[in-house]
């Protein structure tokens, strides 16, 4: 599946880390959202869950550089509660 047109539609957006090589959780939500679509599945609603926020993250491009002025990165996840159930997905034989 070829998530590129969905980030560049988001490009304006946060969704990479600024001192890591991973999307964020929004940029992931994004290329999820689209392997939902694809798929015919009903994605996970953000908006159902409280946003939760860790500050200060400086992932592996920092950890490598230790650039003096690289601004801390957040991440965010959701409190998923017990409002969740498991599933699994698997794929036709």
């Amino acid at each position: 599946m070829d998530v590129r047109q969905t980030l560049t539609d988001h490009k304006d957006e946060y969704i990479y880390y600024r001192t890591d090589h991973h999307w964020t959780s929004t940029g992931a939500y994004y290329a999820y959202k689209l392997l939902c679509d694809t798929l015919g599945l009903t994605p996970f609603d953000p908006s159902a869950h409280t946003v939760l926020t860790a500050d200060g993250f400086y992932g592996t491009h920092y950890s490598k550089a230790r650039t003096p002025d690289a601004e801390p990165d957040t991440i965010t996840y959701y409190d998923l509660a017990e409002r969740t159930r498991p599933s699994t997905l698997s794929a036709a034989p």
